[in-house]
């Protein structure tokens, strides 16, 4: 996928995320293993960590992988980035992740 589609795509998680009232904070992650963030929740709200260092193709990743986990049928998502989430939700789905509450 070309560089462009990635970046709109990144503009487009970061209103769904918005949306949701998804907190995004973008830190600087220490961690034992290498990770470039993920969704928590804290004290009830959701909030997406990114660090400060993700490349965008990271953060792209960290988006697609939070969000897919929330419906968004009620609201307009381009199809290609609809059919992303649908598949990466599918695929966390096979290997046992939760969907949250």
């Amino acid at each position: 996928m070309k560089s462009h589609a990635k970046e709109s795509q990144l503009q487009e998680m970061e209103a769904l995320a918005a949306n949701r009232g998804i907190e995004v904070r973008v830190e600087t992650i220490r961690a034992l293993m290498p990770r470039k963030g993920g969704l928590c929740r804290v004290e009830g709200r959701y909030v997406l960590f990114v660090d400060r260092k993700a490349t965008p193709e990271e953060r792209w990743q960290l988006y697609l992988d939070a969000l897919c986990l929330f419906d968004f049928e009620d609201v307009f998502v381009s199809p290609r980035l609809r059919l992303l989430l649908h598949q990466r939700r599918e695929e966390l789905l096979a290997l046992g992740k939760r969907l949250p509450e």
